[in-house]
């Protein structure tokens, strides 16, 4: 029985490593790592809803763990943008423009 509470224990404590460990690269890749081409992403996705021929401008930037959150300005309207990974720390990142 000591066994497998032993088990157990060593198996809980490398799942929280694990998550501690994801949670940390997540940190990392959203929130402190230079994010460039990200912003390239979004103001392209931004610009399929809005002329990208018209003078405009990122106004807005939120970066979490999870996703990052950028809004651009025209003059005839805001459009918001949400780019994130496909699966929390890892995939291909994408965005799309959030109503």
């Amino acid at each position: 029985m000591a066994y497998i509470g032993a088990m157990r224990r060593s198996f809980t404590r490398t799942l929280v490593l694990l998550f501690a460990l994801a949670i940390l690269w997540a940190t990392y890749d959203n929130v402190l790592r230079a994010n460039d081409d990200v912003q390239a992403m979004a103001d392209r996705a931004a610009s399929m809803v809005k002329p990208p021929a018209e003078k405009h401008g990122m106004t807005k930037m939120d970066r979490t763990p999870l996703k990052e959150t950028f809004e651009f300005t025209w003059a005839s309207g805001v459009v918001a943008v949400e780019c994130g990974r496909a699966y929390w720390v890892a995939g291909d990142r994408a965005c799309k423009v959030v109503p």
